[in-house]
């Protein structure tokens, strides 16, 4: 029994001393776990966040318990992590940042960032507003002192989940805003003199949203956070520096999207040496949580989700992954790992993108303090935040988590204390990239075209091809023809081969460190080079032109684009000619060319055809001869003008005056414009209307409006007007293109107001017409009116306005309204005064507006609206008595009293007013025969007949009565005497 328990101690102080044990040899850093912070007491510390420099320092913030509120705390590693604090080798001098002397509200989730000009920025969410606002604080001399904490402002709201970055040296900071409907993302900037920058708005959206992680290079940065709906989603942006300084987003995209039966969530990024994106995220699905990664590229490509590790089958439990590169391509992934009864931190390694991790190791050397009572698969060594867990200093990757190792209670179910640790992973040795295929597509007679596979490695710098015509050569300088540096290009034409040969060549894949993996030998032959072909298509026969002739011919080279020249000379003189022509054999050989032969002398000239490639000699084909040939030119035919009217020179032209001008010949009617037609009235240009009349060639220019009196006028005709054949106008008979101009004179305004023209006309006009008159004068627009312009429909005057044009010689009557189906008149009298006080000349027209079959019906009952005393109503179109009820729903519709059956029972009209009638002709009236309940139409049933049969009815009662009583009395006697 004594051994037994002796035996348990012992092994308990093994247990004990085991983390320092492995800690000595730990094969990470060489140290065991390092603590960051230096609280001893069993308070939590989570959340932390880090900065690494060029020199490898690392600054650190986290959220830290231990003054009984929590507090944002710094501290700092000058040796890769493996002290921290002031430098003396010890962990110690956590510094707190916040400026809360009450100790009452809440400072977490803290992010950190130092600007270029080494000033370091600590920002965090904190209550002491009331709701979660972001504030920060600020150093100077490397963390030792901070400035008071400040607010960051924007939008009013809550504000959470706040993260930094630094992109060339500028600090962007992002945070989740409140907003109605859900949370958006936001950022801002400090600058380095400290001046805060323009808050901006990155998503499009507001929704429920989570996880907000941000990665920088020095050109961008990316934003990831989760969308909690129906369909649990990561989205993700980009935003180049020029972009985040105009504050401009292109939207965000679904990185990925959560399976029908879990969700995904987490996400974490980081940018490597290269600045290829690294993203890892966890999913939950039919009950087992793993860790995914994708990769994307600097040129937008993107490739995954690859899973880091596929779980075992004791296994479920799999979560907050981080994932880093090195400058030699290596992948490191680290996550949290529930295995069995313990939950650990575990790290993995692969250098070809799309595989998973490999060498996995534990990376927290805890001793387990066994499960928890409620939850067997969790332990307590967690790591704290997966997002902003794995970093890079000076190329080798670290991890930092929350660890509950010194949890004073390990066996409730959550545990009362965690710390922030941080250890490493071994740094991989730069391995050469993978090699790609590479395949031929195609090989002319000089060139091939060279396609292979796309590099996946992260530490890409180029692709290299070597030529030889040595089979199994071995590539070197000597043999590189041709260098891509772009990933996404993965094809090459190379060119100035020899015809006829064997190649062999190999593709290269070269890193960033120089490494080359070289592509399997491929080989190819070039074919020998044919000479063009050319087809002779038209002419093919000797032709005489006089200006153009079509040419057509086609080249057809299957190795080269030929180059095809055309040569024309004339009898007599020696090739090879005047070049007339240069083309490129085109997608279908085919050449259409048009020989201009108007500046040829008449003669014969060879028109010859030379394909050449370049390689062969040229080709020649000759066309059939091709005569030129120019007649004689004809004498001119110039246009020229014939009669004008009024006659030119006339000095009392009417004031309404249209100008006739007759052709020698006929117009082209597209040349007579107001540019090449100038009336001009005084020195004042005028309008005109222009046309040309159906024996096209007569022009008439018409001013449409009154000329003043006594006023010089001119009409021009410039040369620009032409024939239909193209000649231009001869104006004055001099052989060649002359302008001419005509002169006139208005006469005196003696003329009485007559009426030159009058709308509408005829029998279909509409009622919403106007009355338009022109008058062959002014008109004295205050004689105007009812009475001196006369609107009649038959012996009614219908009542109108007036408004005239600017020159009093055009009226336009606006009547009231016009009747449909109705018959007016215009009557124009002497009433009517022109400008120069004379009468008008009496004139009259009629007109007929649109049959009532033509007005609208808008209760489509078939009755038009001006019909219908209920035009918006289906169910009524007429009320005979005006008392506002249609006569399908009135008893009355004539209004006299007797409802329409009683007077349809007795032969009455239910639609006139008829209640004064006497239609029996009894003396008595229809509605007293209503009132009385008599028969209207029988002249003994009368009201005075009913009172007759009354009386009569009422003395025979009496009658009957009296003759009864004196019965009875006489019989009363009688009964009396006999008792006597």
């Amino acid at each position: 029994m004594k051994r037994t328990i002796t035996m348990l101690i012992a092994f308990g102080i093994i247990l004990q001393l085991y983390p320092f044990m492995a800690g000595a040899t730990d094969p990470l850093l060489g140290i065991r776990d390092v603590r960051v912070n230096d609280d001893e007491s069993f308070f939590d510390q989570g959340r932390a966040d880090w900065f690494v420099t060029e020199q490898g320092y690392i600054y650190m913030v986290w959220e830290d318990f231990r003054e009984t509120y929590w507090s944002i705390f710094f501290s700092r590693s000058f040796d890769r992590g493996r002290t921290w604090g002031d430098g003396d080798g010890n962990n110690n001098n956590d510094i707190n940042v916040v400026d809360d002397p009450t100790g009452l509200y809440s400072h977490r989730d803290p992010s950190i960032a130092i600007a270029s000009n080494s000033t370091i920025y600590v920002f965090w969410q904190d209550s002491r507003e009331g709701p979660w606002r972001i504030y920060y604080s600020f150093s100077k001399n490397g963390g030792m002192n901070w400035s008071a904490s400040v607010p960051l402002g924007g939008p009013e709201g809550n504000q959470t989940e706040v993260i930094s970055r630094v992109v060339n040296g500028t600090i962007w900071i992002c945070w989740l805003q409140e907003l109605d409907g859900g949370r958006g993302v936001y950022m801002t900037h400090i600058s380095n003199n400290g001046s805060l920058g323009e808050f901006f708005r990155v998503d499009t959206r507001a929704s429920e949203k989570a996880g907000l992680f941000m990665a920088s290079s020095d050109k961008e940065v990316s934003l990831f956070w989760e969308e909690n709906g129906e369909n649990r989603t990561i989205r993700w942006t980009s935003l180049r520096e020029e972009m985040l300084f105009r504050g401009e987003a292109e939207g965000e995209q679904i990185l990925v999207q959560s399976p029908n039966t879990g969700y995904v969530a987490d996400p974490f990024a980081s940018y490597d040496p290269h600045g290829n994106l690294l993203v890892a995220y966890e999913q939950e699905s039919y009950g087992m949580l793993m860790v995914y990664y994708m990769i994307i590229y600097p040129d937008g490509v993107s490739v995954g989700p690859y899973r880091i590790r596929t779980p075992s089958l004791n296994v479920t439990y799999q979560a907050d992954p981080s994932i880093v590169a090195d400058s030699g391509g290596n992948i490191y992934f680290f996550w949290a790992v529930g295995e069995d009864v313990n939950h650990l931190i575990k790290g993995g390694w692969t250098s070809k993108v799309g595989e998973e991790a490999t060498d996995v190791r534990i990376i927290d050397w805890t001793i387990m303090m066994g499960p928890r009572p409620t939850e067997p698969q969790y332990t307590y060594a967690m790591m704290a935040r997966g997002e902003t867990s794995a970093f890079l200093v000076k190329d080798a990757p670290l991890v930092l988590w929350e660890d509950s190792r010194d949890d004073p209670n390990p066996s409730k179910p959550e545990p009362e204390n965690s710390d922030i640790y941080v250890n490493g992973y071994p740094k991989r040795p730069d391995l050469p990239p993978e090699a790609v295929s590479l395949t031929v597509d195609s090989v002319g007679w000089d060139r091939a075209f060279l396609r292979w596979e796309r590099c996946m490695d992260l530490d890409f710098s180029s692709y290299v091809v070597y030529l030889s015509i040595q089979e199994g050569f071995s590539p070197g300088p000597a043999f590189e023809v041709a260098r891509v540096e772009r990933r996404g290009v993965t094809t090459i034409n190379i060119t100035d081969l020899e015809m006829n040969t064997t190649y062999y060549v190999r593709l290269g894949v070269e890193d960033a460190a120089g490494h080359i993996n070289l592509s399997e030998e491929v080989s190819f032959t070039t074919p020998i080079n044919r000479p063009p072909r050319i087809t002779l298509i038209s002419p093919l026969e000797e032709i005489t032109v006089d200006r153009e002739v079509e040419i057509l011919f086609s080249v057809f080279d299957p190795d080269d684009d030929a180059e095809v020249t055309l040569y024309l000379r004339k009898g007599g003189e020696q090739p090879p000619g005047e070049v007339v022509g240069r083309f490129r054999e085109g997608e279908e050989g085919l050449i259409n060319f048009t020989l201009n032969t108007s500046s040829l002398s008449n003669g014969t000239y060879l028109l010859q055809v030379v394909a050449s490639d370049g390689v062969n000699p040229p080709v020649r084909e000759d066309f059939p001869l091709i005569t030129v040939y120019h007649p004689p030119p004809e004498p001119p035919r110039y246009l020229n003008v014939l009669t004008v009217s009024p006659a030119p020179g006339s000095s009392d032209i009417p004031l309404r005056t249209i100008f006739r001008v007759v052709f020698s010949r006929e117009v082209n009617p597209n040349t007579v414009t107001t540019d090449t037609v100038l009336l001009n009235v005084g020195e004042t240009p005028a309008e005109a209307d222009l046309r040309i009349l159906d024996d096209n060639v007569t022009l008439i220019v018409d001013p449409g409006v009154l000329l003043p009196p006594h006023t010089d006028c001119s009409l021009t005709l410039l040369p620009g007007i032409e024939s239909s054949d193209g000649w231009p106008l001869d104006g004055r008979g001099l052989r060649e293109p002359s302008a001419v101009t005509f002169t006139f004179r208005t006469g005196a305004d003696d003329d009485r107001p007559a009426v030159l023209h009058h709308s509408p006309l005829g029998i279909m006009v509409h009622p919403q017409t106007e009355i338009v008159l022109e008058f062959s004068t002014w008109i004295d627009t205050s004689t105007v009116g009812r009475g001196v312009i006369l609107l009649k429909a038959g012996a009614v005057e219908v009542p109108y306005t007036f408004t005239y044009d600017a020159n009093v010689s055009r009226l336009i009557l606006h009547p009231s309204s016009l009747e449909y189906s109705t018959t007016y008149h215009v009557i124009i009298t002497r009433d009517l005064l022109g400008i120069n006080g004379l009468p008008a000349e009496e004139f009259q027209w009629n007109f007929t507006t649109l049959p009532y079959s033509y007005a609208p019906d808008s209760d489509h009952d078939g009755y038009p609206d001006p019909l219908d005393d209920f035009p918006n109503d289906p169910t009524e179109w007429i009320d005979t008595d005006s008392d506002g009820i249609g006569d399908n729903s009135d008893d009355d519709d004539d209004g006299d009293g007797m409802p329409d059956k009683w007077e349809k029972r007795y032969g009455l009209n239910p639609l006139l007013d008829d209640a004064e009638e006497d239609l029996d002709g009894d003396g008595y009236s229809n509605i007293e025969e209503y009132r009385e309940g008599t028969d209207p139409k029988d002249p003994s049933s009368h009201p005075g007949a009913t009172n007759w049969v009354l009386w009569v009815v009422v003395l025979i009662v009496v009658t009957i009565a009296a003759v009864v009583a004196m019965v009875a009395l006489a019989r009363r006697k009688e009964h009396e005497r006999w008792w006597e």
